[in-house]
């Protein structure tokens, strides 16, 4: 290539080399992106213990079946935690899976890190987030376990298409 270049006035030769670098650049293969997944972790995992200063952290019964089956993922874990006791009890329980993890204080915060991250795809148990993030994300699944009334609003009311609502997390199918 270098060869080639010494035929042409340097002003060309330049031109040249950048019409070079960018057949360069997009010959070559481009990588293969993952599906950037974003969950509230309220619906993997729980605190069995009623002491804020001792946490329990466990998973729930599908959770880590749920968590395996998305393997191929870009996954982050968003959790609310109120102490640092959690944070790190939390920590220890899902080292050895490959997720990202992020915590907050709030629900807001929740919303908050996940629109920032912009995923492809969100899960999470409370409706109010689901309604919040309904604008921005593509696709949303409510995950609604039987015995839980976090809202007085209705996904059957307000017909959104982005939302999709499970009972149980075996039930969704990447």
């Amino acid at each position: 290539m270098m060869q080639l270049f010494k035929y042409f006035k340097p002003k060309y030769s330049i031109i040249l080399l950048i019409f070079y670098l960018i057949y360069r650049y997009y010959k070559r293969p481009k990588q293969i992106q993952r599906r950037r997944i974003t969950i509230n972790s309220s619906l993997l995992i729980w605190n069995a213990s009623p002491n804020p200063k001792n946490p329990i952290i466990a998973f729930k019964e599908q959770g880590l079946v749920f968590l395996k089956r998305l393997v191929n993922a870009e996954i982050f874990l968003i959790s609310k935690v109120d102490s640092t006791e959690q944070e790190q009890s939390i920590i220890k329980l899902l080292e050895p899976y490959s997720v990202n993890l992020l915590f907050c204080s709030t629900n807001e915060g929740i919303v908050h890190i996940t629109r920032h991250l912009s995923p492809d795809l969100h899960f999470d148990s409370l409706m109010d987030n689901i309604v919040l993030l309904q604008p921005f994300i593509k696709q949303l699944v409510h995950y609604k376990e039987l015995s839980r009334k976090d809202s007085k609003i209705s996904l059957d009311d307000d017909g959104y298409t982005n939302v999709k609502k499970i009972k149980s997390l075996s039930d969704f199918n990447l």
